[in-house]
């Protein structure tokens, strides 16, 4: 029997990290929506071990701090990482990374970042997703086809098992289902795509021959120098005896048996070990969708963009695609944004994973550029003499220089900028130089709000509710004036006086009004404002600006 149509706000095809984060956005909000997968949710892939700064500052933001933290990776074990000939050969290097336990936040932050495979992680964003009336998950469905009209987007979706397909009807669809996205397919949006840097695989193994052989130098990661260079990586994946090896390889290499001769390689000496997965292989490579958007379809995450593994940067980049269109979505369809507010998100989101993509990019290419003095001295490496020491302080220097930035860099992580984001204000300052390792606290607009601890606990990002809100730092005039025109305008605005020495002088303002992404949208300069015009921006009302 025909199913009746569902009709809900959004659809979200794909529940993934993704597609989870944007529906608990939507849901925190009460927007009515539905999660439409084709698994029965559990995570077979290796993928994604690291959750970086930026993303556990929205794990705080959707209150799974503690979800994070106790994931189930060991707080206590060391996480540096390890350059050898083998497991049971030579340290060549050692970058430090401490264990959960001893991190702490840094001076930018009111958070640091997390171990936590995805396996693990898509279980915690399920139950938040989950944990709201609003959200509901179809499991074990898959997406066969859309169409949209001026109103809506009707979608087809069956059971994987079968039977009769059914409608799905919605104000917007996302497609949050990956690099082969159907959605992406379905409305005609191609790839554009720089050259391929190179091809890896990757799997899943246990092993407590390997566990037992890693313990003596224990770490969050393992490379082999070899005669690849630096191409071979063994990651602790659960913390006991299950373990991610990575394998860069020309494309006919990329399988089983290539991947076996990587085990052998990085632990350097036969073992026994099981594989919990199948060999994942991918090409590595910065791909952009030419559009995020059309009409009342968007697309998210590596549906929309991906990028070399190196730095971690993919899945979190994505996050932030669902975080920021969430709200946006939530404000168009509350009425108190204009339709123009979601074409913000292409621009904002295209120009993110455009900075993560170049500097994933960067990052990659580091592992060539050591591998000429890898050759040079390569069969030196294994010599118990006094070249086979030259030779390994070599490496040993040249890879701490190239690869310690790929490490605990605040950076790649935290320095998001939309400048010329037609729903941000420009105060006509300049923009400051954008690093992988350094990031300087900005509340210039388009930059994300900077972080300080306040006189009562909470962390400035904390302030930041689900719309807009303006932060004055001193007196009450500038948000008496905003807080009279968004009544007016019926746009909700949530005001915050902190009068603290140290937030003036961090914000470099009297006032800030800052989006629900952490993000400014508006600095006072000290010059005559426009309040409903400014909001008007904001809202995507109007055209932007500079203040």
């Amino acid at each position: 029997m025909q199913k009746a149509t569902i009709e809900v706000d959004v659809v979200v095809v794909g529940a993934g990290p993704v597609g989870c984060g944007l529906g608990a956005e939507l849901g925190r909000r009460n927007v009515k929506t539905v999660i439409v997968e084709m698994t029965d949710g559990a995570f077979r892939d290796p993928r994604l071990h690291a959750i970086s700064i930026r993303t556990m500052e929205l794990a705080r933001t959707w209150g799974i701090t503690d979800d994070m933290r106790n994931c189930g990776w060991p707080a206590d074990h060391p996480q540096d990482a390890s350059y050898l000939t083998s497991l049971v050969g030579h340290e060549l290097a050692r970058i430090p990374w401490a264990a959960i336990s001893e991190m702490e936040p840094p001076r930018e932050s009111p958070t640091f970042a997390q171990r936590c495979p995805q396996s693990w992680f898509n279980p915690i964003l399920h139950r938040l997703a989950g944990s709201f009336d609003s959200v509901e998950f179809l499991w074990e469905h898959k997406f066969l086809d859309m169409t949209q009209d001026a109103d809506g987007v009707s979608i087809q979706v069956q059971s994987v098992s079968g039977g009769d397909a059914f409608t799905i009807r919605a104000k917007y669809l996302v497609g949050c289902d990956g690099a082969r996205s159907s959605v992406r397919e379905k409305i005609g949006v191609n790839y554009e795509s720089s050259g391929v840097y190179g091809y890896s695989a990757e799997a899943i193994i246990q092993s407590k021959e390997i566990a037992d052989l890693a313990r003596p130098r224990i770490g969050g990661r393992y490379t082999a120098v070899t005669n690849n260079g630096v191409s071979v990586t063994l990651l602790p994946y659960d913390g006991i005896d299950q373990y991610r090896i990575v394998l860069v390889a020309e494309p006919e290499k990329v399988d089983k048996a290539r991947m076996d001769e990587a085990v052998e390689q990085v632990v350097g000496q036969k073992v026994a070990y099981e594989y919990l997965t199948g060999v994942l292989p991918w090409v590595n490579r910065e791909r952009t969708a030419e559009r995020f958007r059309d009409r009342r379809v968007f697309i998210a995450g590596d549906a929309a963009h991906t990028m070399p593994p190196a730095g971690g940067f993919g899945m979190n980049t994505g996050i932030l695609d669902g975080f920021d269109l969430g709200w946006k979505l939530a404000g168009v369809l509350e009425g108190w944004a204009d339709d123009a507010l979601l074409d913000s998100y292409e621009y904002d989101r295209k120009m993110g994973a455009a900075r993560t993509a170049a500097m994933a990019g960067e990052l990659y290419r580091d592992w060539g550029r050591v591998k000429p003095t890898i050759d040079l001295h390569l069969a030196n490496l294994h010599r118990e003499d006094v070249e086979g020491d030259a030779s390994r302080k070599v490496i040993g220097g040249l890879i701490t220089e190239v690869f310690t930035r790929e490490y605990n860099s605040l950076g790649a992580p935290l320095g998001y900028r939309y400048s010329g984001s037609p729903v941000i204000v420009d105060d006509g300052t300049p923009e400051p130089a954008d690093d992988i390792v350094e990031y300087i606290q900005t509340a210039r607009p388009g930059h994300r709000l900077p972080h300080a601890w306040l006189v009562d606990g909470r962390s400035t990002l904390d302030l930041v509710e689900k719309v807009y809100t303006l932060i004055e730092v001193e007196g009450d005039t500038i948000s008496k004036t905003f807080q009279a025109a968004a009544e007016k305008k019926g746009i909700p605005l949530v005001i915050h006086r902190v009068h603290e020495p140290q937030i003036c002088d961090l914000f470099a303002t009297r006032a800030v009004i800052v989006r629900p992404d952490h993000h400014v949208a508006w600095r006072d300069n000290g010059e005559p404002f426009d309040a409903d015009k400014v909001l008007d921006v904001l809202t995507g009302r109007a055209s932007a600006f500079a203040a």
